[in-house]
C-alpha cells in the first residue's frame, strides 16, 4: 500500500555513514550486490499498485495482541483488505468498524514510490555508504533553501554513486530517513519474498511529545510494496532504565492473492 506516514512530518536520527572513523576494514561490494540493490530500489520508485490486475485481493493484519509480552501495549485493530477493482485505475480497502464494513476508495494514478535523488542539487560529493556489511561509493549533496521571515532548510542525499538516482538516505534539517538493508527476507504464506529494510524517526505530539521508531520493509514484487511496518512509540522524557513503548503498531500482509 501507498508508503504514507500520517502522524506528522519525519524526524529522524542518523547514524550512516560512518566509514572513515570505522576501526574495521572497508569491504567492497561485489557486482551482484550492486546490481540488486540498484534493482530493488529502482523497482520501489514506480508506482506501487500499477501493473496489477484486477481482482488482486492483499489482506493487512495488525499483529501482538495474541503476545503475552506486546499485548499490554499493542494497537490493534480489524483486518484491512485490499482489492484491484480496476487495473490501473481503481483499488478500494474495506474494513470492519463496529461489525459494519467501511470502504475506502483510492485512484492507482495518485500513487507514489520512493522518491528518487532531487536533480537540483548539483554539488554532489563523493562519500562512503555502509551497507550489508559493505562500503559502497555514494555521492553526498546538499540543497539549502531561505524561509523568511528567517531560518533555512537543509536537505542532505546520499545515493549511490554508480546509479545517482537512487537515494540511500535522505535528511532534512539533520532528520529523515535511511535504507538500511536490502537482504532482508519476509514471507507471506509460504512465499519468500526479498526486501528492502527502511528505518524512520519522527516525532509527535499528543498529550506532550512522542518518538515514533519506524521499520519498513518494502518489496516491488508485492502490490503497494509495503509487506511489513513495526511503529514504537516512546513518550519523550520518560525516565526508564530500559525504554519500554508506549505504543506498538505491527501490521504484515498475511494473505496475497494476485491474478
Amino acid at each position: 500500500m501507498k508508503v504514507i506516514n500520517a502522524l506528522g512530518a519525519v524526524l529522524l536520527s542518523l547514524t550512516l555513514c560512518q566509514a572513515q572513523n570505522s576501526p574495521g576494514p572497508r569491504v567492497a561490494p561485489d557486482e551482484p550486490y550492486i546490481r540488486q540493490l540498484a534493482h530493488l530500489l529502482t523497482r520501489l520508485q514506480k508506482n506501487p499498485w500499477q501493473g496489477w490486475r484486477a481482482g488482486t485481493v492483499v489482506v493487512v493484519r495488525y499483529l501482538g495482541d495474541d503476545d503475552p509480552a506486546t499485548k499490554s501495549f499493542a494497537y490493534v485493530q480489524p483486518d484491512m483488505v485490499y482489492q484491484i477493482l480496476e487495473t490501473d485505475k481503481l483499488f478500494i480497502r474495506t474494513q470492519a468498524v463496529k461489525g459494519k464494513p467501511i470502504r475506502q476508495d483510492f485512484l492507482v494514478k495518485d500513487q507514489v514510490g520512493l522518491a528518487p535523488a532531487n536533480r537540483a542539487a548539483k554539488n554532489a560529493g563523493v562519500t562512503d555508504i555502509e551497507l550489508d556489511g559493505f562500503t559502497l561509493a555514494g555521492l553526498l549533496s546538499v540543497l539549502m533553501r531561505e524561509e523568511f521571515p528567517g531560518g533555512s532548510i537543509i536537505t542532505r542525499e546520499w545515493s549511490l554513486a554508480s546509479h545517482p538516482s537512487i537515494l540511500l538516505r535522505k535528511e532534512v534539517n539533520g532528520v529523515g530517513w535511511r535504507v538500511t538493508s536490502a537482504r532482508a527476507l519476509k514471507k507471506i504464506g509460504e512465499r519468500e519474498f526479498l526486501c528492502v529494510e527502511i528505518k524512520q524517526r519522527m516525532r509527535i505530539f499528543s498529550g506532550g511529545p512522542m518518538d515514533v521508531m519506524t521499520t519498513q520493509y518494502l518489496s516491488p514484487d508485492v502490490p503497494g510494496h509495503l509487506v511489513e511496518e513495526v511503529q514504537e512509540f516512546f513518550k519523550v522524557g520518560k525516565k526508564q532504565e530500559r525504554p519500554a513503548p508506549y505504543m506498538v503498531i505491527h501490521q504484515r500482509i498475511v494473505e496475497l492473492k494476485v491474478q
